[in-house]
């Protein structure tokens, strides 16, 4: 699922309790069997701490045992492994088979007979997170709303298409620091590259912490996933780099600047490289995505 899955379905969560407020909500979801005999939680659920729309997130071998609890009058049941619920129609080892034609929390809300949802996930941050965000700012002279966050990374074990060019991520972060005196803040998994000129908060922060350091940016650029998800969340306006891996209303949110130009074979959902070398990606030149930063940050 990955934590821009986790946030889409906070957004659920959040319509939920505007339509029904006198209810809780109950996540339910199926635990394999590895996590059985090991004990562990999904480490996307850590997505879901602090928020006020979910009141619990139970696996379902649990909830067998104790749904004697859980009245339906008070209680709204979210099976997450519900496929009506999904906004995809079936993800193989090769490819990802997309629904069309709305966002995916859209396509949740329809099973509830949510009409019209808001488009926007949920993210808390705990006081001690908020504390951590602050001092790593503080740190490296980092003010609030006085730098970008740029991420010219993606997850490769299951979107490798959505990448675009590190030639074209470098020249990009050049024109806006060297010629419009940007502050370029980058966040990362440790490990990950690095683009030159920018601000490193790669590996120094855990995901929530990194969405803590969005909320601080006057700007978030990068691609659609889990980052930018934060994002929407925060309020915090981006452009996006998008690929023509998934239809763009999947996570079009009305916030954010897409740069999009398809191909023939959009969407693919492909999870191997592309055989036509990101033709989508490369239609998208350094210039387009620079001209639409400064208009955005009306420069």
């Amino acid at each position: 699922m990955g934590f821009g899955g986790a946030l889409i379905w906070t957004g659920l969560a959040r319509n939920l309790k505007e339509a029904y407020p006198e209810k809780k909500v109950l996540f339910i979801y199926r635990k394999g069997i590895k996590d059985l005999l090991s004990g562990k939680t999904n480490k996307d659920f850590v997505i879901y701490e602090n928020n006020p729309d979910i009141d619990l997130v139970l696996p379902k071998h649990k909830y067998f045992f104790q749904k004697g609890k859980f009245n339906k009058k008070d209680w709204i049941i979210v099976d997450m492994n519900n496929h009506k619920l999904q906004y995809w129609i079936k993800d193989t080892k090769e490819k990802v088979v997309y629904k069309s034609g709305k966002h995916a929390i859209e396509w949740a809300c329809d099973y509830f007979k949510i009409k019209n949802p808001v488009l926007k996930p949920v993210i808390r941050l705990t006081n001690k997170e908020q504390e951590k965000v602050n001092e790593l700012l503080l740190s490296h002279n980092l003010k609030s709303k006085d730098f970008i966050v740029i991420e010219p990374n993606s997850k490769e074990t299951f979107a490798p298409n959505n990448q675009w060019f590190w030639d074209r991520w470098q020249e990009l972060a050049d024109l806006l620091k060297n010629k419009n005196n940007q502050t370029l803040v980058q966040l990362g998994v440790p490990g990950a590259s690095v683009l030159n000129g920018v601000v490193s908060l790669v590996g120094k922060t855990s995901f929530r912490e990194a969405a803590g350091v969005i909320e601080q940016a006057k700007l978030f650029v990068g691609y659609c996933g889990g980052l930018m998800h934060s994002a929407t969340a925060f309020d915090v306006k981006a452009v996006i780099v998008a690929s023509g891996f998934e239809p763009l209303e999947i996570a079009n949110y009305p916030q954010n600047f897409n740069i999009y130009k398809g191909a023939q074979c959009a969407p693919c959902g492909l999870k191997s490289p592309c055989p036509h070398g990101r033709e989508c990606m490369k239609k998208i030149s350094v210039q387009e995505v620079y001209n639409k930063i400064l208009e955005v940050l009306s420069i």
